[in-house]
């Protein structure tokens, strides 16, 4: 892996990070803290910035298959918007109104499912599926189901079992499966704790890997087919993965944060607690033995909390920096 380019976001540390129009475009959300938050986007050919808009409060991002953003704030507001690259305006389309509106209450995920109706859920326990009414162009609650004191970070759907994995987020506990033909929950791992914005993914077609509270229980490996956890890496990494990344060869990318000497955290809003590495695994066919190919020292000098794979093959991570690799 080599650096080809490094992107400086106006936001401290990168939450997010992805490919929008077709691949011509990167769009990157950064945050200073919790209220001020940014969106920029490049042009992925010279990797020029062709926009930056300051949100307040905005915690999520995501584009959807007609072109349009989901965008999620503080007390839970959830919008469907626009984002016009000439005029360099954001425009709402839609607001949602469903998840609980309180203090502390916030929208953490959403999909857009395979069927086209879309699924959010929150760290209220909230999980909700809109449809598209055609006659209004809007989308409208469609199920809604609530097991506070759950708190749900992380959506995963399984189109080949039709299914979606919900993981939990902060100090909550209790990955969930939803089979999407009943939208009712089928089990609930209670031994499935969080720690932050957990992360799920597929190691090969039937097993789930579920990155929940990596510095205190490590990984579980759930198999779809079984609804059940098959395995648990406890001490995976001494427990210091802070994301993960399925690649195209079906190897895994893992960023492990590194602790200071010291322990200090220099910013003081837990940016700051160390540099990152980068280990690659491969992982066997049954999707729980796994194989350590490489590790890259000393790639960041701050936690690394994404990564992703673009359309043309090349590594992104984020962090205080965006650096692309080759």
């Amino acid at each position: 892996m080599k650096v080809i380019k490094e992107i400086k976001p106006s936001g401290k540390m990168t939450r997010i990070a992805q490919e929008i129009r077709d691949s011509k475009y990167l769009l990157i959300m950064s945050g200073d803290s919790e209220e001020v938050s940014y969106i920029e986007i490049y042009d992925l050919k010279d990797y020029s910035n062709v926009l930056s808009l300051k949100q307040e409060n905005l915690s999520f991002i995501k584009e959807l298959k007609n072109g349009n953003f989901i965008l999620t704030y503080e007390k839970s507001k959830m919008v469907m918007a626009s984002i016009d690259l000439e005029k360099k305006t954001l425009n709402t389309i839609q607001e949602f109104v469903g998840h609980e509106t309180a203090d502390y209450c916030n929208v953490c995920d959403v999909k857009e499912l395979a069927d086209g109706k879309l699924v959010s859920c929150s760290n209220h326990g909230e999980i909700i599926f809109w449809t598209l009414n055609p006659a209004l162009n809007k989308y409208e609650k469609f199920k809604f189901l609530n097991t506070y004191p759950n708190e749900y970070s992380s959506l995963l759907e399984d189109t080949q079992r039709n299914k979606l994995i919900c993981a939990p987020c902060f100090d909550s506990s209790g990955t969930c499966i939803i089979d999407l033909k009943t939208y009712e929950i089928i089990t609930k791992f209670e031994e499935i704790a969080g720690n932050g914005g957990n992360e799920i993914y597929f190691v090969n077609d039937d097993i789930v890997l579920d990155n929940s509270a990596a510095d205190e229980v490590g990984l579980f490996y759930i198999d779809m087919d079984k609804n059940a956890i098959v395995k648990h890496e406890e001490k995976f990494n001494d427990n210091k993965s802070s994301c993960f990344l399925r690649l195209e060869n079906d190897n895994l990318l893992c960023s492990i944060v590194v602790e200071r000497n010291n322990g200090s955290d220099d910013e003081g809003d837990g940016s700051n607690k160390g540099r990152s590495d980068i280990q690659c695994w491969e992982i066997d066919e049954t999707g729980l033995d796994w194989k350590l190919l490489y590790t890259k020292e000393k790639v960041d000098n701050f936690p690394i909390l994404c990564m992703i794979q673009l359309n043309d093959g090349k590594i992104l991570t984020g962090s205080n920096v965006v650096k692309i690799y080759q």
